[in-house]
C-alpha cells in the first residue's frame, strides 16, 4: 500500500486533534474541582448552574469529537466541531486578552506552561490545522472523480480528441 502525502498529513492532523481533545478532556476530569473553580471565576460562567453544567459537558464533548475523529464517516464532521470549538475558545481568550481582566486557567501539563499570547497562538494553530484537515477531507472525498472518468459519458462534442 502507497500512502500519498494527502494522506499522510490527514492521518497526522487526525491523531494531532484527537490527542489534543482527549488531552483537553482528561485533564477536566482528572481535576474537576479546579475546572469548576476556573468556570466559576471566569466572567462568562459566574452562574453556579451554568459553571456546574459546562462543568461536566465540556469535557463529554470533548471526548465525543475525539471519538468521531477516530471514525472514517464522522470525521468531517468532527473537524467541523473541532474547528467551531477551537474558534470559540480562540475568541473567548482573544476578547478576555484585549479587556485586560484576570483569566482564570485550568490547562494542565505543559500547556499550563504557556503564557495566555502562547496560549492564544497554539489555539490559532490548532485551528488553522483543523481548518487544513478539513479542506484535505473535502478533497480526499472528491479524489475519485478525474476528467477521463466524466469524459467518457459525454457526447463526442465535449471530448478532445
Amino acid at each position: 500500500m502507497h500512502l500519498k502525502y494527502d494522506d499522510i498529513v490527514r492521518s497526522v492532523i487526525g491523531y494531532s486533534l484527537i490527542l489534543l481533545f482527549l488531552y483537553s478532556a482528561i485533564n477536566k476530569f482528572m481535576d474537576m474541582q479546579s475546572f469548576y473553580a476556573d468556570l466559576i471565576n471566569s466572567p462568562l460562567f459566574k452562574r453556579d448552574v451554568l459553571s456546574r453544567g459546562v462543568q461536566w459537558a465540556l469535557p463529554i464533548y470533548e471526548c465525543s469529537i475525539a471519538v468521531l475523529l477516530m471514525v472514517k464517516y464522522t470525521k468531517k464532521i468532527a473537524l467541523i466541531m473541532a474547528i467551531v470549538t477551537l474558534l470559540i475558545f480562540t475568541i473567548y481568550l482573544a476578547v478576555l486578552l484585549g479587556s485586560g481582566m484576570e483569566l482564570p486557567c485550568s490547562c494542565g501539563g505543559i500547556i499550563s506552561m504557556l503564557n495566555w499570547k502562547q496560549h492564544l497562538i497554539f489555539n490559532m494553530l490548532f485551528t488553522g490545522i483543523a481548518i487544513l484537515g478539513l479542506c484535505l477531507e473535502q478533497k480526499q472525498k472528491y479524489k475519485w472523480i478525474t476528467w477521463r472518468d466524466v469524459s467518457g459519458v459525454m457526447p463526442k462534442t465535449c471530448t478532445k480528441e
